[in-house]
């Protein structure tokens, strides 16, 4: 049986609302020398440390460059978020967490003899591989272990946070 055309619906409009948390990141006091590399590496382990600190899925969590690498995009990318972005920055002791795991998953605190530049165990991964010849753990220390003791001396700065 055969339906009535004058009963079906030709125009059909589908739409989809998505509302999640993001934080946008300015990494200042950055060299030019190496700027792209150093601020590559700093997503990557601001990504996993995020990610190891509060539990979260690869998926949970997706970071991007803005302006030619000027800023850090991160944005909670499963349906709802879990709020994670938001506890960086209400909870005073947080970045220093972040900073203290992303020491730890470099090999910082427990050195790894194979891991040279970077590795899977740390921070490579298939969804970074065009960025694996930027990606370089000797471009953090300083920086990570400045912002451990005092958040305040941050290289970084938070632009907004919707």
């Amino acid at each position: 049986m055969q339906q009535p055309t004058d009963s079906l619906h030709t125009e059909v409009h589908l739409m989809v609302d998505n509302t999640c948390n993001i934080l946008v990141v300015e990494p200042l006091s950055v060299a030019s020398e190496n700027r792209e590399a150093i601020v590559t590496t700093m997503q990557y382990v601001l990504k996993t440390a995020i990610q190891a600190v509060y539990r979260l899925e690869a998926d949970e969590l997706d970071t991007e460059r803005l302006g030619g690498g000027k800023y850090l995009l991160f944005w909670e990318a499963a349906e709802g978020g879990a709020g994670v972005l938001s506890q960086l920055l209400e909870k005073p002791d947080a970045f220093r967490k972040i900073a203290d795991a992303a020491l730890d998953i470099c090999h910082f605190k427990h050195p790894k003899d194979s891991c040279i530049q970077a590795c899977y165990e740390c921070l490579l991964s298939y969804r970074n591989q065009f960025d694996h010849a930027l990606t370089h753990i000797l471009h953090l220390p300083n920086k990570l272990v400045k912002n451990k003791k005092r958040v305040q001396n941050c290289n970084m700065k938070i632009i907004q946070k919707i």
